[in-house]
Protein backbone atom coordinates (compact mmCIF):
# COMPACT_ATOMS: atom_id res chain seq x y z
CA UNK A 1 0.00 0.00 0.00
CA UNK A 2 1.16 3.52 -0.69
CA UNK A 3 0.24 6.62 1.24
CA UNK A 4 0.99 9.27 -1.37
CA UNK A 5 -0.16 8.40 -4.89
CA UNK A 6 1.47 11.50 -6.34
CA UNK A 7 5.11 11.62 -7.35
CA UNK A 8 5.32 15.40 -7.09
CA UNK A 9 3.56 18.20 -5.27
CA UNK A 10 0.54 18.22 -7.60
CA UNK A 11 -0.26 21.91 -7.21
CA UNK A 12 -3.71 21.34 -8.71
CA UNK A 13 -4.79 19.73 -5.42
CA UNK A 14 -3.88 22.71 -3.25
CA UNK A 15 -6.00 25.73 -2.43
CA UNK A 16 -9.30 23.85 -2.11
CA UNK A 17 -11.61 24.54 0.84
CA UNK A 18 -15.39 24.43 1.45
CA UNK A 19 -15.82 27.87 -0.16
CA UNK A 20 -14.00 26.91 -3.39
CA UNK A 21 -15.93 23.65 -3.52
CA UNK A 22 -19.24 25.52 -3.25
CA UNK A 23 -18.06 27.86 -6.00
CA UNK A 24 -17.58 24.86 -8.32
CA UNK A 25 -20.68 22.76 -7.55
CA UNK A 26 -24.11 23.13 -6.02
CA UNK A 27 -26.73 20.81 -4.51
CA UNK A 28 -30.27 20.62 -5.83
CA UNK A 29 -33.16 18.21 -5.27
CA UNK A 30 -34.21 15.86 -8.04
CA UNK A 31 -37.88 14.81 -7.67
CA UNK A 32 -36.98 11.14 -8.30
CA UNK A 33 -33.52 10.83 -6.79
CA UNK A 34 -33.44 13.39 -3.98
CA UNK A 35 -30.41 15.59 -3.37
CA UNK A 36 -27.89 15.54 -6.22
CA UNK A 37 -24.75 17.44 -7.17
CA UNK A 38 -24.49 19.77 -10.17
CA UNK A 39 -21.71 21.74 -11.88
CA UNK A 40 -21.74 25.54 -11.75
CA UNK A 41 -19.57 25.87 -14.87
CA UNK A 42 -18.55 23.71 -17.80
CA UNK A 43 -15.73 21.27 -16.94
CA UNK A 44 -13.49 19.72 -19.58
CA UNK A 45 -12.44 16.03 -19.54
CA UNK A 46 -9.58 15.42 -17.13
CA UNK A 47 -10.13 18.71 -15.28
CA UNK A 48 -10.75 18.69 -11.55
CA UNK A 49 -14.37 19.31 -10.59
CA UNK A 50 -13.58 19.71 -6.89
CA UNK A 51 -11.20 18.48 -4.19
CA UNK A 52 -12.52 17.79 -0.71
CA UNK A 53 -10.93 16.90 2.62
CA UNK A 54 -12.54 14.17 4.77
CA UNK A 55 -15.44 15.13 7.00
CA UNK A 56 -14.80 12.15 9.29
CA UNK A 57 -12.00 9.60 9.09
CA UNK A 58 -12.36 6.22 10.81
CA UNK A 59 -9.21 4.15 11.30
CA UNK A 60 -8.54 1.34 13.81
CA UNK A 61 -5.25 2.98 14.80
CA UNK A 62 -7.10 6.03 16.11
CA UNK A 63 -8.80 3.99 18.86
CA UNK A 64 -7.08 0.58 19.09
CA UNK A 65 -8.85 -0.29 22.36
CA UNK A 66 -12.29 0.14 20.76
CA UNK A 67 -11.21 -1.74 17.62
CA UNK A 68 -9.87 -4.71 19.60
CA UNK A 69 -13.09 -4.83 21.64
CA UNK A 70 -15.27 -4.75 18.50
CA UNK A 71 -13.26 -7.56 16.91
CA UNK A 72 -13.72 -9.67 20.01
CA UNK A 73 -17.47 -9.00 20.03
CA UNK A 74 -17.65 -9.88 16.32
CA UNK A 75 -15.92 -13.20 16.97
CA UNK A 76 -18.30 -14.16 19.77
CA UNK A 77 -21.55 -12.69 18.43
CA UNK A 78 -23.39 -12.80 15.13
CA UNK A 79 -23.32 -9.17 13.95
CA UNK A 80 -25.35 -7.97 11.00
CA UNK A 81 -22.89 -5.15 10.26
CA UNK A 82 -19.12 -5.79 10.14
CA UNK A 83 -16.83 -4.37 12.79
CA UNK A 84 -15.42 -1.50 10.63
CA UNK A 85 -18.90 0.02 10.29
CA UNK A 86 -19.48 -0.17 14.04
CA UNK A 87 -16.08 1.43 14.59
CA UNK A 88 -16.94 4.28 12.22
CA UNK A 89 -20.34 4.93 13.81
CA UNK A 90 -18.97 4.87 17.35
CA UNK A 91 -15.94 7.03 16.53
CA UNK A 92 -18.29 9.51 14.88
CA UNK A 93 -20.42 9.64 18.02
CA UNK A 94 -17.56 9.73 20.50
CA UNK A 95 -14.92 11.89 18.82
CA UNK A 96 -16.58 14.15 16.21
CA UNK A 97 -17.43 17.78 16.84
CA UNK A 98 -21.09 18.67 17.22
CA UNK A 99 -21.04 20.37 13.80
CA UNK A 100 -19.53 17.36 12.01
CA UNK A 101 -21.89 14.98 13.81
CA UNK A 102 -24.88 17.06 12.67
CA UNK A 103 -23.68 16.90 9.06
CA UNK A 104 -23.31 13.11 9.28
CA UNK A 105 -26.76 12.66 10.80
CA UNK A 106 -28.22 14.67 7.91
CA UNK A 107 -26.93 12.21 5.29
CA UNK A 108 -29.27 10.04 3.25
CA UNK A 109 -30.36 6.67 4.59
CA UNK A 110 -33.25 4.44 3.44
CA UNK A 111 -36.36 4.42 5.55
CA UNK A 112 -35.30 2.18 8.43
CA UNK A 113 -38.20 2.72 10.84
CA UNK A 114 -37.88 1.93 14.51
CA UNK A 115 -34.72 0.65 16.15
CA UNK A 116 -34.67 -3.04 15.20
CA UNK A 117 -30.99 -3.90 14.67
CA UNK A 118 -29.83 -6.26 17.45
CA UNK A 119 -26.21 -5.28 16.75
CA UNK A 120 -26.66 -2.06 18.73
CA UNK A 121 -27.41 -3.71 22.05
CA UNK A 122 -24.92 -6.54 21.54
CA UNK A 123 -22.09 -4.10 20.90
CA UNK A 124 -23.00 -1.61 23.63
CA UNK A 125 -23.53 -4.41 26.12
CA UNK A 126 -20.29 -6.09 25.18
CA UNK A 127 -18.32 -2.84 25.50
CA UNK A 128 -19.78 -2.21 28.95
CA UNK A 129 -18.81 -5.72 30.09
CA UNK A 130 -15.25 -5.12 28.87
CA UNK A 131 -15.10 -1.85 30.79
CA UNK A 132 -14.65 0.38 27.76
CA UNK A 133 -14.55 4.05 28.79
CA UNK A 134 -17.13 5.98 26.76
CA UNK A 135 -16.07 9.64 26.46
CA UNK A 136 -19.71 10.70 26.04
CA UNK A 137 -23.14 9.02 26.26
CA UNK A 138 -24.18 6.97 23.22
CA UNK A 139 -27.75 7.33 21.99
CA UNK A 140 -28.82 3.93 20.55
CA UNK A 141 -31.06 5.62 17.96
CA UNK A 142 -28.24 7.86 16.75
CA UNK A 143 -25.91 4.85 16.76
CA UNK A 144 -28.36 2.90 14.59
CA UNK A 145 -28.83 5.86 12.25
CA UNK A 146 -25.07 6.38 11.86
CA UNK A 147 -24.60 2.71 10.98
CA UNK A 148 -26.92 3.33 8.06
CA UNK A 149 -25.16 6.59 7.19
CA UNK A 150 -21.78 4.90 6.97
CA UNK A 151 -23.30 1.97 5.11
CA UNK A 152 -24.70 4.11 2.28
CA UNK A 153 -22.45 7.20 2.17
CA UNK A 154 -18.87 6.25 3.04
CA UNK A 155 -15.81 5.29 1.02
CA UNK A 156 -13.24 2.65 1.82
CA UNK A 157 -9.83 3.87 2.92
CA UNK A 158 -7.01 3.39 0.40
CA UNK A 159 -4.30 2.18 2.78
CA UNK A 160 -6.27 0.39 5.53
CA UNK A 161 -8.81 -2.25 4.56
CA UNK A 162 -10.65 -1.66 7.83
CA UNK A 163 -10.64 2.12 7.48
CA UNK A 164 -13.51 4.25 6.17
CA UNK A 165 -13.87 7.87 5.06
CA UNK A 166 -16.88 10.18 5.03
CA UNK A 167 -16.99 13.24 2.77
CA UNK A 168 -19.62 15.95 2.86
CA UNK A 169 -19.99 16.95 -0.80
CA UNK A 170 -18.85 13.67 -2.39
CA UNK A 171 -21.52 11.68 -0.54
CA UNK A 172 -24.20 13.70 -2.36
CA UNK A 173 -23.25 12.41 -5.82
CA UNK A 174 -25.65 9.93 -7.41
CA UNK A 175 -24.69 6.78 -9.29
CA UNK A 176 -24.64 6.23 -13.03
CA UNK A 177 -23.34 3.27 -15.00
CA UNK A 178 -22.15 5.87 -17.53
CA UNK A 179 -20.86 8.36 -14.97
CA UNK A 180 -19.83 11.86 -15.98
CA UNK A 181 -17.04 11.94 -13.37
CA UNK A 182 -14.54 9.67 -11.67
CA UNK A 183 -12.52 10.09 -8.50
CA UNK A 184 -9.31 9.12 -6.79
CA UNK A 185 -7.52 9.84 -3.53
CA UNK A 186 -5.16 12.78 -3.24
CA UNK A 187 -2.89 13.96 -0.43
CA UNK A 188 -4.03 13.25 3.14
CA UNK A 189 -7.12 11.30 2.06
CA UNK A 190 -8.43 14.06 -0.21
CA UNK A 191 -11.33 13.18 -2.50
CA UNK A 192 -10.38 14.32 -6.01
CA UNK A 193 -13.28 14.43 -8.48
CA UNK A 194 -12.42 14.69 -12.19
CA UNK A 195 -14.59 14.96 -15.30
CA UNK A 196 -14.53 11.88 -17.56
CA UNK A 197 -16.22 13.83 -20.33
CA UNK A 198 -17.43 17.39 -20.85
CA UNK A 199 -19.78 18.32 -18.01
CA UNK A 200 -21.94 21.29 -18.96
CA UNK A 201 -22.87 24.05 -16.56
CA UNK A 202 -25.97 22.97 -14.65
CA UNK A 203 -25.48 19.28 -15.52
CA UNK A 204 -25.56 16.62 -12.82
CA UNK A 205 -22.23 15.20 -11.66
CA UNK A 206 -22.38 11.42 -11.24
CA UNK A 207 -19.91 8.73 -10.26
CA UNK A 208 -20.16 4.96 -10.25
CA UNK A 209 -20.87 3.08 -7.03
CA UNK A 210 -19.63 -0.07 -8.78
CA UNK A 211 -16.08 -1.03 -9.64
CA UNK A 212 -14.87 -0.80 -13.23
CA UNK A 213 -14.90 -4.60 -13.38
CA UNK A 214 -18.59 -4.72 -12.47
CA UNK A 215 -19.44 -1.92 -14.90
CA UNK A 216 -18.28 -4.17 -17.75
CA UNK A 217 -21.02 -6.69 -16.94
CA UNK A 218 -24.57 -6.97 -18.22
CA UNK A 219 -27.35 -4.65 -17.09
CA UNK A 220 -29.13 -7.39 -15.12
CA UNK A 221 -25.92 -8.14 -13.20
CA UNK A 222 -25.28 -4.47 -12.43
CA UNK A 223 -28.85 -3.97 -11.27
CA UNK A 224 -28.47 -6.91 -8.90
CA UNK A 225 -25.33 -5.40 -7.40
CA UNK A 226 -26.93 -1.96 -7.06
CA UNK A 227 -29.77 -3.51 -5.08
CA UNK A 228 -27.50 -3.18 -2.03
CA UNK A 229 -28.14 0.60 -2.22
CA UNK A 230 -31.92 0.16 -2.47
CA UNK A 231 -32.48 1.86 -5.81
CA UNK A 232 -32.92 0.94 -9.46
CA UNK A 233 -30.51 2.65 -11.84
CA UNK A 234 -32.22 4.47 -14.71
CA UNK A 235 -29.08 5.78 -16.43
CA UNK A 236 -28.85 5.66 -20.27
CA UNK A 237 -26.95 2.35 -20.17
CA UNK A 238 -29.59 0.66 -18.03
CA UNK A 239 -32.52 1.92 -20.10
CA UNK A 240 -31.03 1.11 -23.53
CA UNK A 241 -30.33 -2.19 -25.34
CA UNK A 242 -27.62 -4.07 -23.46
CA UNK A 243 -24.40 -3.94 -25.50
CA UNK A 244 -22.75 -6.29 -23.01
CA UNK A 245 -24.99 -9.17 -24.14
CA UNK A 246 -24.41 -9.59 -27.85
CA UNK A 247 -26.08 -12.89 -28.90
CA UNK A 248 -25.84 -14.85 -32.15
CA UNK A 249 -28.79 -14.55 -34.53
CA UNK A 250 -30.19 -18.06 -35.25
CA UNK A 251 -30.97 -17.03 -38.84
CA UNK A 252 -27.72 -15.47 -40.07
CA UNK A 253 -25.19 -15.61 -37.17
CA UNK A 254 -25.36 -11.83 -36.92
CA UNK A 255 -25.66 -9.98 -33.63
CA UNK A 256 -28.78 -9.54 -31.53
CA UNK A 257 -28.67 -7.06 -28.66
CA UNK A 258 -31.29 -7.62 -25.92
CA UNK A 259 -33.54 -4.64 -25.31
CA UNK A 260 -33.89 -2.75 -22.05
CA UNK A 261 -36.71 -5.11 -21.09
CA UNK A 262 -34.50 -8.17 -21.66
CA UNK A 263 -36.36 -9.27 -24.78
CA UNK A 264 -34.90 -9.67 -28.27
CA UNK A 265 -34.39 -6.84 -30.73
CA UNK A 266 -34.02 -7.24 -34.51
CA UNK A 267 -30.74 -8.73 -35.68
CA UNK A 268 -28.26 -6.04 -36.69
CA UNK A 269 -27.49 -7.93 -39.93
CA UNK A 270 -30.78 -9.37 -41.20
CA UNK A 271 -33.47 -7.69 -39.04
CA UNK A 272 -34.79 -11.09 -37.94
CA UNK A 273 -36.36 -11.24 -34.49
CA UNK A 274 -35.91 -14.72 -32.95
CA UNK A 275 -39.05 -16.53 -31.88
CA UNK A 276 -39.72 -17.54 -28.29
CA UNK A 277 -38.14 -21.00 -28.67
CA UNK A 278 -34.88 -19.70 -30.15
CA UNK A 279 -34.70 -16.87 -27.63
CA UNK A 280 -35.20 -19.24 -24.70
CA UNK A 281 -32.43 -21.47 -26.00
CA UNK A 282 -30.07 -18.51 -26.25
CA UNK A 283 -30.82 -17.23 -22.76
CA UNK A 284 -30.59 -20.73 -21.24
CA UNK A 285 -27.18 -21.24 -22.86
CA UNK A 286 -26.17 -17.84 -21.52
CA UNK A 287 -27.21 -18.80 -17.99
CA UNK A 288 -25.32 -22.10 -18.25
CA UNK A 289 -22.14 -20.32 -19.30
CA UNK A 290 -22.59 -17.84 -16.45
CA UNK A 291 -22.66 -20.73 -13.99
CA UNK A 292 -19.47 -22.14 -15.51
CA UNK A 293 -17.80 -18.73 -15.26
CA UNK A 294 -18.74 -18.44 -11.58
CA UNK A 295 -16.60 -21.49 -10.81
CA UNK A 296 -13.64 -20.36 -12.95
CA UNK A 297 -10.61 -18.74 -11.30
CA UNK A 298 -7.10 -17.73 -12.27
CA UNK A 299 -6.02 -21.28 -11.32
CA UNK A 300 -8.50 -22.98 -13.66
CA UNK A 301 -6.61 -25.03 -16.30
CA UNK A 302 -6.44 -23.50 -19.76
CA UNK A 303 -8.18 -26.53 -21.24
CA UNK A 304 -11.26 -25.88 -19.09
CA UNK A 305 -11.22 -22.17 -19.91
CA UNK A 306 -11.09 -22.98 -23.61
CA UNK A 307 -14.10 -25.27 -23.16
CA UNK A 308 -16.02 -22.41 -21.54
CA UNK A 309 -14.93 -20.11 -24.34
CA UNK A 310 -16.09 -22.63 -26.94
CA UNK A 311 -19.46 -22.88 -25.19
CA UNK A 312 -19.77 -19.09 -25.17
CA UNK A 313 -18.89 -18.98 -28.87
CA UNK A 314 -21.91 -21.11 -29.75
CA UNK A 315 -24.43 -18.48 -28.71
CA UNK A 316 -22.53 -15.21 -28.07
CA UNK A 317 -21.46 -12.77 -30.77
CA UNK A 318 -17.68 -12.71 -31.11
CA UNK A 319 -16.16 -10.24 -28.65
CA UNK A 320 -19.54 -8.77 -27.70
CA UNK A 321 -20.58 -10.58 -24.53
CA UNK A 322 -19.42 -9.91 -21.00
CA UNK A 323 -18.94 -13.60 -20.16
CA UNK A 324 -16.59 -14.02 -23.11
CA UNK A 325 -14.80 -10.86 -21.96
CA UNK A 326 -14.08 -12.36 -18.54
CA UNK A 327 -12.98 -15.70 -19.97
CA UNK A 328 -10.65 -13.79 -22.29
CA UNK A 329 -9.16 -12.15 -19.21
CA UNK A 330 -8.51 -15.49 -17.52
CA UNK A 331 -6.96 -16.87 -20.71
CA UNK A 332 -4.77 -13.79 -21.11
CA UNK A 333 -3.37 -14.22 -17.60
CA UNK A 334 -2.86 -17.95 -18.13
CA UNK A 335 -0.95 -17.47 -21.38
CA UNK A 336 1.07 -14.60 -19.87
CA UNK A 337 2.12 -16.84 -16.96
CA UNK A 338 3.14 -19.49 -19.50
CA UNK A 339 5.01 -16.76 -21.47
CA UNK A 340 3.03 -17.53 -24.61
CA UNK A 341 2.95 -13.87 -25.46
CA UNK A 342 1.34 -13.96 -28.93
CA UNK A 343 -1.72 -15.68 -27.46
CA UNK A 344 -1.69 -13.36 -24.44
CA UNK A 345 -1.70 -10.42 -26.87
CA UNK A 346 -4.56 -11.96 -28.86
CA UNK A 347 -6.86 -12.30 -25.85
CA UNK A 348 -5.78 -8.95 -24.41
CA UNK A 349 -6.74 -7.23 -27.66
CA UNK A 350 -10.12 -8.96 -27.68
CA UNK A 351 -10.74 -7.47 -24.24
CA UNK A 352 -9.81 -4.02 -25.54
CA UNK A 353 -12.24 -4.33 -28.44
CA UNK A 354 -15.05 -5.32 -26.07
CA UNK A 355 -14.37 -2.41 -23.71
CA UNK A 356 -14.15 0.06 -26.59
CA UNK A 357 -17.65 -1.07 -27.60
CA UNK A 358 -19.29 -1.34 -24.16
CA UNK A 359 -17.32 1.12 -21.96
CA UNK A 360 -15.59 3.52 -24.35
CA UNK A 361 -15.14 6.38 -21.88
CA UNK A 362 -11.85 6.89 -20.05
CA UNK A 363 -11.43 4.40 -17.22
CA UNK A 364 -8.55 2.64 -15.47
CA UNK A 365 -9.98 -0.70 -16.65
CA UNK A 366 -9.63 0.23 -20.32
CA UNK A 367 -6.27 1.92 -19.71
CA UNK A 368 -4.78 -1.19 -18.11
CA UNK A 369 -6.30 -3.32 -20.88
CA UNK A 370 -4.29 -1.22 -23.35
CA UNK A 371 -1.18 -1.80 -21.23
CA UNK A 372 -1.82 -5.57 -21.25
CA UNK A 373 -1.86 -5.55 -25.06
CA UNK A 374 1.24 -3.38 -25.31
CA UNK A 375 3.31 -5.47 -22.91
CA UNK A 376 2.25 -8.77 -24.49
CA UNK A 377 3.17 -7.43 -27.95
CA UNK A 378 6.52 -6.27 -26.66
CA UNK A 379 7.33 -9.61 -25.01
CA UNK A 380 6.27 -11.45 -28.18
CA UNK A 381 8.59 -9.21 -30.19
CA UNK A 382 11.49 -9.85 -27.80
CA UNK A 383 10.96 -13.62 -27.97
CA UNK A 384 10.88 -13.48 -31.73
CA UNK A 385 14.13 -11.53 -31.90
CA UNK A 386 15.69 -13.91 -29.38
CA UNK A 387 14.85 -16.90 -31.59
CA UNK A 388 16.40 -15.09 -34.52
CA UNK A 389 19.54 -14.35 -32.46
CA UNK A 390 19.07 -10.62 -32.83
CA UNK A 391 18.81 -9.54 -29.17
CA UNK A 392 21.34 -6.95 -28.12
CA UNK A 393 21.62 -3.41 -26.76
CA UNK A 394 20.65 -1.93 -30.11
CA UNK A 395 17.54 -4.08 -30.39
CA UNK A 396 16.33 -3.18 -26.91
CA UNK A 397 16.17 0.43 -28.08
CA UNK A 398 13.14 -0.55 -30.17
CA UNK A 399 11.23 -2.05 -27.21
CA UNK A 400 9.21 1.14 -26.52
CA UNK A 401 8.14 1.15 -30.18
CA UNK A 402 6.37 -2.20 -29.99
CA UNK A 403 2.86 -1.55 -28.68
CA UNK A 404 3.67 2.15 -28.29
CA UNK A 405 0.28 3.23 -29.57
CA UNK A 406 -1.42 1.19 -26.87
CA UNK A 407 0.84 2.67 -24.18
CA UNK A 408 -0.02 6.11 -25.54
CA UNK A 409 -3.77 5.42 -25.31
CA UNK A 410 -3.40 4.07 -21.78
CA UNK A 411 -1.47 7.13 -20.65
CA UNK A 412 -3.97 9.50 -22.26
CA UNK A 413 -6.87 7.80 -20.48
CA UNK A 414 -5.15 7.81 -17.09
CA UNK A 415 -4.35 11.51 -17.45
CA UNK A 416 -8.11 12.09 -17.72
CA UNK A 417 -8.91 9.78 -14.80
CA UNK A 418 -6.23 10.84 -12.33
CA UNK A 419 -3.94 13.52 -13.78
CA UNK A 420 -0.38 13.58 -15.05
CA UNK A 421 1.36 13.40 -11.68
CA UNK A 422 -0.56 10.41 -10.34
CA UNK A 423 1.41 7.22 -9.77
CA UNK A 424 -0.80 5.32 -12.25
CA UNK A 425 -0.14 7.74 -15.10
CA UNK A 426 3.58 7.88 -14.52
CA UNK A 427 3.83 4.12 -14.11
CA UNK A 428 2.56 3.72 -17.69
CA UNK A 429 5.40 5.96 -18.85
CA UNK A 430 7.87 3.83 -16.92
CA UNK A 431 6.48 0.63 -18.36
CA UNK A 432 6.52 2.12 -21.84
CA UNK A 433 10.18 3.06 -21.46
CA UNK A 434 11.15 -0.31 -19.97
CA UNK A 435 13.90 0.27 -17.44
CA UNK A 436 14.25 3.99 -18.21
CA UNK A 437 13.16 6.62 -15.72
CA UNK A 438 10.56 8.80 -17.47
CA UNK A 439 11.61 11.73 -15.33
CA UNK A 440 15.07 11.54 -16.92
CA UNK A 441 14.17 10.31 -20.38
CA UNK A 442 11.80 13.12 -21.33
CA UNK A 443 8.36 12.80 -22.92
CA UNK A 444 6.24 14.88 -25.23
CA UNK A 445 2.85 13.44 -26.07
CA UNK A 446 -0.39 14.77 -27.51
CA UNK A 447 -2.60 16.13 -24.78
CA UNK A 448 -6.16 14.92 -24.32
CA UNK A 449 -9.36 16.17 -22.77
CA UNK A 450 -8.79 19.21 -20.62
CA UNK A 451 -5.19 19.38 -21.80
CA UNK A 452 -6.32 20.66 -25.20
CA UNK A 453 -6.90 19.30 -28.69
CA UNK A 454 -3.81 19.72 -30.87
CA UNK A 455 -1.71 21.21 -28.06
CA UNK A 456 1.35 19.34 -26.83
CA UNK A 457 1.70 18.72 -23.12
CA UNK A 458 5.30 18.42 -21.98
CA UNK A 459 6.02 16.15 -19.02
CA UNK A 460 9.77 16.73 -19.17
CA UNK A 461 12.27 18.11 -21.65
CA UNK A 462 12.23 16.04 -24.87
CA UNK A 463 15.31 13.96 -25.62
CA UNK A 464 16.37 12.10 -28.76
CA UNK A 465 15.88 8.81 -26.91
CA UNK A 466 12.23 9.51 -26.07
CA UNK A 467 10.12 6.38 -26.73
CA UNK A 468 7.32 8.59 -28.03
CA UNK A 469 9.77 10.06 -30.55
CA UNK A 470 11.10 6.61 -31.48
CA UNK A 471 7.56 5.36 -32.13
CA UNK A 472 7.06 8.11 -34.67
CA UNK A 473 10.51 7.65 -36.27
CA UNK A 474 10.31 3.85 -36.52
CA UNK A 475 6.77 3.93 -37.89
CA UNK A 476 7.76 6.45 -40.56
CA UNK A 477 10.86 4.42 -41.45
CA UNK A 478 8.84 1.18 -41.68
CA UNK A 479 6.26 2.83 -43.92
CA UNK A 480 8.98 4.08 -46.29
CA UNK A 481 10.98 0.85 -46.25
CA UNK A 482 8.07 -1.45 -46.99
CA UNK A 483 5.94 0.83 -49.17
CA UNK A 484 4.77 -1.12 -52.22
CA UNK A 485 6.86 -4.20 -51.40
CA UNK A 486 4.16 -6.36 -49.86
CA UNK A 487 6.54 -7.04 -46.95
CA UNK A 488 5.32 -6.38 -43.45
CA UNK A 489 7.30 -4.55 -40.76
CA UNK A 490 7.86 -6.68 -37.67
CA UNK A 491 7.21 -9.81 -39.74
CA UNK A 492 7.36 -13.10 -37.81
CA UNK A 493 9.95 -14.34 -40.32
CA UNK A 494 10.20 -17.49 -42.40
CA UNK A 495 9.63 -20.02 -39.66
CA UNK A 496 6.03 -20.65 -40.65
CA UNK A 497 3.13 -21.68 -38.38
CA UNK A 498 3.94 -22.70 -34.82
CA UNK A 499 2.86 -26.32 -34.56
CA UNK A 500 -0.30 -25.49 -36.52
CA UNK A 501 -1.48 -23.16 -33.77
CA UNK A 502 -4.08 -21.02 -35.54
CA UNK A 503 -4.53 -18.76 -32.53
CA UNK A 504 -0.81 -17.97 -32.52
CA UNK A 505 -1.08 -17.10 -36.21
CA UNK A 506 -3.96 -14.74 -35.51
CA UNK A 507 -2.11 -13.09 -32.64
CA UNK A 508 1.01 -12.56 -34.75
CA UNK A 509 -1.17 -11.22 -37.51
CA UNK A 510 -2.48 -8.57 -35.16
CA UNK A 511 1.06 -7.85 -33.95
CA UNK A 512 1.94 -6.89 -37.50
CA UNK A 513 -1.32 -5.03 -38.09
CA UNK A 514 -0.76 -2.81 -35.04
CA UNK A 515 2.34 -1.40 -36.70
CA UNK A 516 0.55 0.30 -39.57
CA UNK A 517 0.08 -2.44 -42.18
CA UNK A 518 -2.29 -1.82 -45.07
CA UNK A 519 -5.40 -3.91 -45.57
CA UNK A 520 -3.95 -5.67 -48.62
CA UNK A 521 -0.83 -6.59 -46.68
CA UNK A 522 -2.99 -7.73 -43.78
CA UNK A 523 -4.87 -10.16 -46.05
CA UNK A 524 -1.65 -11.31 -47.68
CA UNK A 525 -0.13 -12.07 -44.33
CA UNK A 526 -3.13 -14.18 -43.38
CA UNK A 527 -2.83 -16.16 -46.62
CA UNK A 528 0.84 -16.87 -45.87
CA UNK A 529 -0.10 -18.34 -42.51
Amino acid sequence: AFVDVYTQGAEELTGWNPDTVRASVFIATDPKKGRCLYARQTVQPGSIVFVEDPLVLSLPEEDPELWDALQQIERTSSLRFPAPWHLAALQCLLHSTDADLAVCLDKFVPECGALQCPDIFRVLGGLEEMGYDFTRPVDPHQYHHLLQVWRYNSFGHHTDNNGMVMYDTASIMAHSCDASACWHFGHSDQFVCRARRIIRAGEEITISYLSDDDLAKATSVRQGLLGAWWFTCTCPRCTSPDKARGLVCPACCGTIIPGADGGPTPCQACDTVPDAVDWNQLTQSEAKAGALLASATSRTPVSQLLEVQAEVGRWAALGRHWIGFWVDGLLRRAYARAKRWPLAAWFAERRVRYLELVLPRASPLLAWAYVDVAEALREASRDERAQEGAVGPADRESDPVVGGRYFHRAYSMLVICCGEEHLFSRSVLQRWAGDADPGETGWTMPAVGALGGARQRRVASPQPSSPARRVEEHTRADDEEHKGTGVLPFSPGPRGPVAGDRDVARALLRTAYVHGCLTVQYASFWDQW
